[in-house]
């Protein structure tokens, strides 16, 4: 039955309903998990995965993101690992496994909107289509999953938020925890939780003055802006003392430059990527920017007819008059989302607005059907056929992506995982010539042009970073005063052996990393004090001899 049928009777609670959902959501999350486990032996990801492995081994060993080791990430998905890591053992596995985890979780509380806001049956595509997406992403580690589960979670919540308010009930308490809940996405993805929370305020207070339909212009936003505070106050709960706790062991300074002055400027200059083409291969790209207009004209059509209803009908139709607001807050947080994806053009750097529009197709399909009955039955089947071109290449990718076991390997914390060979022969060497209070350098073939380096070698190897810039972007490692602090590092460690890889040296993306910033300081000094004793492929050993 869809929600807007249901009989029960306003502000009463279920419990068999509770019951079902529960083991509902048990069944979902299991099935998941089935589905999602082949690709736990993928191959490593030695950039975006080693950052956040090896960054939770930092932590694990006591040290502080942003004052200890550079980062741009939010600090949660680094401490949750460490966590793990302590309890488990450091190893791609646990990392692994819990961002199965993760995303499971992530595709039930979509089912769970989907269905709040649509019905069973395409809350049941919904749930089928993000889970297969999600397989497809990889990226195993990225927080943007984790930072999505809570954003929808938050989703839920001030969903049932406006559900409550439009049948007379309070919201304080739902509304409370979608602010907590945005705040706990913080922890993973702050710029996702802005874009969430900015959604939402302008929602909530959007509905505020809509619904305070005494009083001139100023005293109606005035009772708008009191909706806002449950929020504000969970928002405040969950994110003000990890927001205390970071500036209180970390410089101001560094915390603004690592987490907002270079995402929001020298990132976007260094990283910029052109859109694909439009075609059927580049059609997932985008798809997102189809069923936001889609769901904007739908929610446009049903506002003009809620809008005309009479005193009697618009008192049946209001479980859709909530559900297009609840609609309008995920299509803000996905065009808010877009941002990312303006400057990183590419599928794996859009999660965050390619999830909200395939959980908006629930909507599309059946959403609005006491209002607009008509219009839904002509969007419902291009909605399905929508879903089924997105369905074929997370099916196709599924089908064809191999289920041998990895090559035995001697890499403990990669077990499970294959190793590439050449980069597994760069380790045994340096393993077998330092020890593990020694600490060495990963780096890229030249400094002065830097696309991306071997993070995931730190991890696998057991050795520190001899210096706080284990990882290398354009526009940071490329600079003088970074290379100089390198440099430093490299002296007063006395560090002997360093590794680097040629891999990414031909890389060249149309946009500033592809040129050469003329620093050549730290390259200058690495030929100056250290000679090749090794290279496996495009790894080169080289050790210190003066």
């Amino acid at each position: 039955m869809a929600p807007y049928l249901s009989t029960q009777r306003a502000g009463t609670a279920n419990p068999t309903r509770a019951l079902l959902d529960v083991v509902l959501a048990v069944v979902l999350v299991s099935v998941a998990i089935l589905y999602l486990q082949p690709g736990l032996s993928r191959w490593l990801n030695i950039y975006d995965e080693g950052l956040m492995v090896y960054g939770a081994v930092r932590v694990m060993d006591g040290q502080i993101p942003y004052r200890d080791f550079w980062a741009m990430y939010s600090p949660g998905q680094f401490y949750v690992l460490a966590g793990l890591f302590r309890l488990f053992g450091p190893s791609i596995m646990v990392e692994r496994w819990w961002d199965v985890a993760v995303r499971a979780a992530l595709a039930c509380v979509v089912f769970f909107l989907a269905r709040r806001l649509s019905s069973w049956p395409a809350a049941l595509l919904v749930w089928l289509l993000t889970l297969m997406w999600l397989e497809y992403f990889g990226f195993f580690g990225y927080p943007i999953f984790t930072g999505l589960l809570f954003i929808f979670l938050s989703c839920l919540a001030l969903t049932e938020g406006l559900r409550a308010a439009a049948e007379g009930r309070s919201d304080r308490r739902a509304l409370a925890l979608a602010g907590g809940l945005a705040g706990v996405a913080a922890w993973f993805r702050h710029d996702l939780a802005v874009y969430a929370i900015a959604a939402a305020a302008l929602v909530l207070f959007a509905h505020g003055v809509s619904r305070a339909a005494r009083g001139n212009a100023a005293q109606r936003v005035v009772v708008a802006v009191r909706r806002l505070i449950p929020y504000a106050a969970g928002l405040a709960i969950a994110a003000g003392p990890v927001a205390v706790l970071l500036l209180l062991a970390v410089p101001v300074d560094a915390l603004l430059h690592q987490l907002l002055i270079f995402p929001l400027t020298v990132f976007p200059r260094m990283r910029q990527l052109p859109y694909p083409p439009f075609n059927l291969e580049k059609f997932p790209f985008y798809f997102p920017f189809m069923a936001c207009a889609a769901v904007a004209l739908l929610i446009a059509l049903a506002a003009w007819r809620l809008r005309r209803a009479g005193p009697d009908e618009a008192r049946a139709l209001r479980d859709v008059r909530w559900r297009v607001w609840a609609v309008g807050a995920i299509v803000l947080f996905g065009l808010f989302g877009f941002n990312q994806a303006n400057i990183r053009s590419d599928l794996i750097h859009i999660p965050q607005f390619f999830l909200p529009a395939v959980a908006l197709l629930a909507p599309v399909i059946a959403g609005f059907r006491p209002v607009l009955r008509e219009y839904n039955y002509a969007f419902a089947a291009p909605a399905i056929t929508v879903a089924l071109l997105l369905a074929f290449p997370a099916v196709s990718n599924y089908l064809s992506a191999s289920s041998q076991p990895p090559p035995p390997h001697d890499v403990a914390r990669a077990q499970g995982a294959p190793v590439e060979p050449n980069q597994l022969r760069a380790i045994q060497f340096i393993r077998q010539a330092t020890t593990p209070a020694d600490t060495i350098y990963s780096g890229v073939g030249r400094h002065d042009r830097v696309f991306a380096n071997d993070v995931m070698f730190h991890f696998l190897v057991e050795r520190h970073s001899a210096t706080r810039y284990h990882e290398l972007h354009p526009g940071q490692a490329s600079t003088r005063p970074v290379q100089e602090e390198i440099v430093a590092d490299l002296e007063r460690n006395r560090t002997r052996y360093i590794v680097l890889s040629d891999m990414f040296n031909e890389v060249c993306e149309p946009n500033a990393s592809c040129e050469s910033t003329g620093v050549t300081l730290l390259d200058d000094y690495i030929r100056y004090h250290y000679s090749t004793v090794a290279q496996y492929g495009p790894y080169r050993v080289l050790s210190r001899w003066r």
